[in-house]
């Protein structure tokens, strides 16, 4: 699975955004409220180096907006990419289930065909491959018995 996860995460798009209002940067960086996503270290690692480099006064409003722009696409990639992931896994789990259901179904079916085959505990297919060879032996000692009058 970690192989297949690194061939998803591949850089985000880089395209441009549409303008959002302007966020204010928090005065302590506190991630505790909200809900932190899979490959969550990377955008906290991101936010970090944005809030840490500098405060927003001192930065260039363009530069500003830009970056955070750009770590909104990056947000919204991976929030993407989770959701992709999700919905293969509700796949694979509904598959799952029908899979498991069609398997206890079969197993229910050959129970019925072997109650069903069997005659007092022995199964109707050795009966008959049984009658077969006794009517095979019966031929045979008819054949010879035929053949030894002709003699």
């Amino acid at each position: 699975m970690a192989s297949t996860l690194s061939l998803h995460l591949q850089s985000p798009p880089r395209s441009p955004l549409p303008l959002l209002p302007k966020l204010q940067c928090p005065a302590k960086l506190n991630f505790s409220r909200f809900q932190l996503h899979r490959n969550s270290s990377y955008l906290i690692l991101k936010v970090s180096q944005i809030f840490a480099s500098s405060s927003p006064s001192s930065l260039n409003l363009s530069n500003w907006d830009r970056e955070e722009q750009r770590w909104l696409g990056e947000e919204q990639w991976w929030l993407c990419e989770e959701q992709q992931w999700l919905r293969k896994e509700a796949c694979w789990n509904s598959e799952c289930e029908f899979l498991l259901c069609e398997i206890s179904d079969l197993k229910l079916r050959v129970q019925a065909s072997e109650r069903h085959n069997t005659v007092q505990g022995v199964l109707v297919s050795e009966t008959i491959a049984n009658i077969a060879s006794l009517l095979q032996v019966l031929k045979d000692v008819d054949l010879k018995s035929k053949t030894a009058k002709v003699n």
